[in-house]
């Protein structure tokens, strides 16, 4: 039986309660969890994609996770990885709509499945960028993200 990749991709800036779930529910499915943090050069990021995967593992600890950062398209990769899958996340209907969209195109340029999980319901309200705006405002975040994403970013925002 080959081995069962997943690989769940985005730019986790920061990491949140929700991402960790997800990560911790995905890790049982598969026999190696890829977190791929994508390069986003058109966007201004708080952490660094190597700060991002330091943070991530200081969270998440197991030895079927592994954490990449990658440019470029997630699907090249999945590839890359040998994912045999994608894992991705639903807080809700826009979600879903736009995860539709994308798992028809990742398939038809990759031949690549996608598994969709849903949020928790405590989680599906969270998303990094508001978690940024609270964190910028000095707003209190301890309920959306560890505490060492909170020291963190509050060093990076002092």
């Amino acid at each position: 039986m080959s081995k069962r990749i997943g690989i769940f991709g985005g730019s986790f800036d920061p990491l949140t309660f929700g991402h960790i779930d997800i990560i911790e529910r995905g890790l049982k499915l598969v026999d190696e969890l890829v977190v791929a943090i994508g390069n986003q050069h058109h966007k201004s990021a708080i952490f660094s994609a190597k700060e991002r995967a330091v943070l991530i593992a200081d969270c998440i600890k197991s030895d079927k996770l592994k954490i990449v950062t990658f440019d470029g398209l997630l699907v090249d990769e999945a590839k890359r990885c040998g994912a045999n899958f994608l894992m991705r996340s639903l807080r809700n209907s826009q979600d879903f709509e736009y995860e539709k969209s994308m798992a028809a195109f990742n398939f038809d340029m990759a031949g690549i499945e996608t598994i969709n999980l849903f949020s928790a319901p405590q989680y599906a309200h969270i998303s990094s960028s508001l978690v940024r705006q609270i964190a910028k405002l000095d707003g209190d975040i301890t309920k959306f993200v560890p505490q060492n994403i909170i020291t963190s970013l509050k060093n990076k925002l002092n």
